[in-house]
């Protein structure tokens, strides 16, 4: 959990700017309210400012808007939301977010060792980078990768998915 004052302080930004940012996010996108909880703290002055508190969700879509852009925080929550309600249908165990020393998986099967990253319009300047950082995670925790692109459908990604999951249900038979 974080709040509005620390991303503002984070990224240099004011938090009113930031809390706009919020606003606008939730006004388009009204689905994403339950990453935000308004709230409100006493300033260095002495007077009562509005903040928001920002679940984990939240602070890496803020994270993808001041780092990059809004559109890229929308295709990876929309990706990872489609993904975890297939996964939850088929109750099947997932970690967002799962920590492998300093890396960070998007979504990480453990049963089936499959990490799933959502590979938005920056990471097609840093595929050497992506490249190197996906062969020490497989090595870490011997995972199979599934990287899905921006632009592919969230169909193909979830059938490529459920393939992978039936290709290892088949091996563990």
């Amino acid at each position: 959990m974080t709040n509005s004052t620390e991303i503002a302080e984070k990224y240099g930004k004011r938090n009113p700017d930031v809390n706009r940012a919020i606003n606008n996010l939730i006004k388009r996108n009204p689905e994403l309210s339950k990453h935000f909880t308004k709230s409100s703290y006493i300033s260095s002055r002495g007077r009562c400012e509005k903040q928001f508190e920002i679940d984990d969700t939240g602070a890496n879509i803020l994270t993808n808007k001041y780092k990059y852009n809004i559109r890229s925080a929308r295709f990876e929550y929309k990706y990872l939301n489609e993904i975890e309600d297939f996964l939850n249908l088929m109750k099947i165990d997932y970690v967002d977010q799962y920590q492998v020393d300093n890396y960070k998986i998007d979504l990480y099967i453990p049963k089936y060792k499959i990490a799933i990253e959502i590979d938005e319009e920056e990471h097609k300047y840093k595929k050497d980078y992506d490249t190197i950082r996906q062969k020490y995670i497989e090595k870490q925790i011997h995972c199979k990768f599934i990287r899905i692109n921006e632009g592919e459908s969230c169909g193909s990604a979830i059938a490529r998915i459920t393939k992978e999951l039936n290709l290892i249900s088949d091996e563990c038979a």
